[in-house]
């Protein structure tokens, strides 16, 4: 699962959890029932938003990279700091800000903490050591290297991350130490926003998959920051809905658990409320997510189910109508890219410039926009070419 960071009573794990092993829990509680009921006119009302949502959603809601002059600084030594490289959603993004570093001339070094957040904190101490300009983290929230991150923004070492909260997001108060943060310029404030509009998408999605009556099962977990971001937006998407109703399972990620104990919470949650037919989850499916719903059997192929990050095993699986219906898809590569060329700017004492970065809803309504094979989505093919023009390097 990944460790745990504590703050006072509340428990947050970072997205080295979230995108590692999420599928992996265990521990439950009662399920708490949220929703209503209402008319037929009431449900189609709710179709009619969610679609009008959805058509955005479903076209993406990133925009384009930025093309504008941002010549590169030369001469830099930047670290790529991994939670994990032996998770896709991790290691993807962090290759391909290494071959944008190597685009923009300078030395980079990427560094595998290899799921040990001791490692976290080695990995940004090697990093200051040996002299680093610029930082990148992925998947590796502020919380887990705070002091580190202190000591970095002392000597005035630019600071990016891929899937990581900065210290502010998720203790309110605290000074942000991301310093070249990814900009998502006029359309989120935050990270956090942004993660919780992904929300709101994925209940509309939910909505107008079951034509306005939605009883999605939620894994609901009060402990990890990317989920209570994503949660959020889906409840409170999901409460606009008259005719929807969300049965909230609570489950405890310090308890640890596998795949099978996973499908065992999904099964029992199914017998106690049959009326569920729907499921969504803010993150990659095969470490025991996916597992879980076909564990369902013959309920399994009733489900609407909406989740990942849009990799190519995900894709996949909604060719193969194997228990996944969509997936919320994130352009991985083009985040790594996004995070050097944040790092850039500061470097070059610019501000930070909206890098496009969004996600797209895809499902088999739209199925020209999936990736053939095992190829990764782009979300933008030119990406690169733009943003090697707009560094002076291509």
């Amino acid at each position: 699962m990944g460790n745990l960071v504590r703050r006072g009573k509340r428990v947050l794990l970072g997205p080295v959890a979230a995108l590692v092993a999420l599928g992996v829990l265990a521990g439950c509680s009662a399920a708490a029932d949220t929703g209503g009921s209402g008319s037929d006119s009431d449900a189609g009302a709710a179709v009619k938003a969610a679609d009008a949502q959805l058509a955005v959603a479903r076209k993406g809601r990133m925009t384009q990279p930025p093309s504008a002059p941002n010549p590169a600084v030369k001469g830099k030594n930047v670290w790529i700091i991994q939670s994990s490289a032996a998770a896709p959603s991790v290691s993807i993004p962090a290759l391909a800000a290494q071959e944008a570093g190597k685009a923009l001339g300078w030395k980079t070094t990427l560094y595998d903490a290899k799921g040990d957040p001791g490692n976290y904190t080695k990995g940004l101490s090697d990093a200051i050591a040996n002299g680093a300009n610029g930082i990148v983290l992925v998947a590796i929230d502020c919380t887990y290297v705070k002091n580190q991150l202190q000591q970095a923004k002392s000597r005035g070492i630019a600071v990016s991350e891929v899937y990581a909260f900065d210290c502010a997001d998720t203790n309110p108060g605290s000074p942000r130490l991301f310093s070249a943060d990814l900009s998502f310029g006029k359309r989120w404030k935050s990270l956090l926003d942004a993660w919780q509009q992904w929300g709101s998408d994925t209940a509309a999605w939910i909505i107008s998959a079951t034509k306005g009556r939605a009883r999605p099962l939620v894994l609901h977990n009060e402990q990890i920051a990317v989920l209570i971001s994503y949660q959020k937006g889906f409840e409170e998407r999901m409460a606009q809905c008259k005719t929807c109703k969300t049965v909230n399972i609570p489950w405890d990620a310090t308890t640890s658990g596998t795949p099978a104990a996973l499908a065992a919470l999904m099964k029992n949650a199914s017998l106690q409320h049959p009326e569920i037919n729907s499921s969504m989850f803010g993150s990659t499916v095969t470490s025991g997510y996916n597992q879980a719903i076909l564990s369902l059997g013959a309920k399994a192929k009733q489900m609407k189910v909406i989740a990942g990050l849009g990799l190519p095993d995900e894709f996949n699986l909604i060719k193969a109508g194997r228990g996944l219906n969509a997936t919320t898809a994130w352009p991985q590569q083009w985040i790594g890219y996004a995070a050097m060329d944040s790092i850039n700017s500061i470097l070059a004492g610019r501000p930070r410039r909206d890098e496009g970065i969004g996600w797209q809803i895809i499902d088999n309504s739209n199925p020209d926009q999936m990736p053939k094979g095992k190829t990764i989505w782009q979300g933008n093919d030119d990406f690169r070419s733009v943003y090697r023009k707009s560094w002076g390097v291509s």
